[in-house]
């Protein structure tokens, strides 16, 4: 009972850390249409640190991007993390997200190792259509993959 009690605090702390990070990202999006991909590092590095409490190694590598990016794309990012991070516990193993910009694209790409993350191939394609981007999900053995690329000028209000 002992580690099933710790394992159920650190997942509410990984839920929990998420939605205070999502809402923090939701208010910076409100008070500025355009914000740097460094608020979406912080938000996910704050999330691998209770991941790692919950027993997942996690690795978070980012190009510190200064850009200016719709903070709508920052906050669909980090759905997709919290997406793939959910479906996958409580067998999650390990999670390495790259972050970063590049040819005017916000590049996020996730690989999740021994966890069940099932997320549908259709996964927000509303959302992610809307802003030109394009998400590809794939799994391999015990891994999943996600890669969602989305225009620096993307989003709407």
């Amino acid at each position: 009972p002992g580690d099933r009690a710790r394992q159920d605090l650190a997942r509410a702390c990984v839920m929990g850390a998420y939605i205070k990070r999502r809402v923090n990202l939701a208010l910076l999006a409100y008070d500025s249409e355009r914000m740097s991909p460094v608020e979406l590092e912080l938000a996910l590095r704050e999330s691998c640190e209770y991941l790692e409490l919950y027993g997942t190694t996690c690795r978070l590598s980012s190009n510190r991007s200064t850009a200016a990016v719709d903070g709508q794309l920052l906050i669909l990012a980090y759905d997709l993390f919290e997406a793939a991070i959910d479906a996958a516990l409580p067998s999650l193993q390990a999670v390495m997200v790259d972050l970063y910009v590049d040819c005017d694209l916000l590049m996020l790409k996730l690989v999740l190792d021994g966890g069940t993350a099932d997320l549908p191939a259709n996964w927000e394609a509303q959302r992610i259509a809307a802003v030109g981007g394009r998400l590809d999900l794939t799994h391999e053995d015990e891994s999943f993959f996600a890669r969602l690329g989305l225009p620096l000028g993307g989003g709407s209000r």
